[in-house]
């Protein structure tokens, strides 16, 4: 079965997301030496976020990748960054269409 388009738009939309929280957590913490709970776990959620959205990209099928969206949009909304959420709402819509739900359950 091939891959739909947005199961490969999520996966841009998640690596660019997780790009943008990673930078917005890491000023967060490099500005102010933050030692906050919600600017180390944007970090976290953000890596998943990257490691995701590369898989998608190389052609890997993630059935995961529903589960991961929703934590880097709690991540981005801990960190006050709305280009994140916008991203991260964005690619859980296309993942939550039927043609990609289908393709992750094959």
């Amino acid at each position: 079965m091939e891959m739909p388009n947005d199961y490969k738009n999520a996966g841009i939309a998640m690596l660019i997301a997780g790009l943008i929280n990673m930078l917005v957590a890491g000023l967060f913490i490099l500005s102010s030496f933050c030692l906050c709970l919600n600017s180390w776990l944007t970090v976290l959620t953000a890596i998943g976020e990257i490691a995701v959205g590369g898989m998608i990209l190389s052609g890997n099928m993630v059935p995961q990748a529903k589960v991961v969206s929703i934590a880097g949009l709690v991540g981005a909304m801990l960190s006050f960054s709305m280009m994140g959420v916008g991203l991260e709402a964005l690619a859980l819509m296309m993942l939550g269409k039927p043609e990609v739900e289908e393709y992750l359950k094959s």
